[in-house]
């Protein structure tokens, strides 16, 4: 999981402002509550890929926009969640978390 740890490290700061944002606010909104959630889920050591499958598959439910815009991304490849490897099932779930804290970004932005 060096991919992990290296991924985590190069994370944006707009991210890594709206987690500590989140974490430090008091009544979180579903959105918010989700963005946390599955942060934790990527930190969880070991890694629980049933965890991350499940939110992941909520995730593209509940957030058919966000979902949507990150498979038009250019070089991003698709493949069956239950085909994939711990490693890929954690980048998934990753890709999804930073395009919800997008998303959290820009609610923040105009509300500021």
């Amino acid at each position: 999981m060096k991919e992990k740890v290296a991924y985590m490290e190069k994370m944006d700061k707009a991210m890594e402002g709206v987690l500590e944002y989140l974490k430090r606010k008091g009544k979180l909104t579903e959105l918010e509550n989700d963005i946390l959630l599955a942060t934790q889920i990527c930190q969880s050591s070991p890694f629980d890929s049933q965890a991350a499958k499940k939110k992941i598959m909520e995730f593209n439910a509940k957030y058919r926009e966000v979902c949507s815009s990150i498979l038009a991304t250019p070089g991003i490849k698709t493949k069956p969640l239950f085909d994939m490897k711990d490693e890929e099932v954690w980048e998934s779930l990753w890709i999804q978390v930073e395009a919800l804290c997008g998303r959290e970004l820009g609610e923040i932005e105009r509300k500021g």
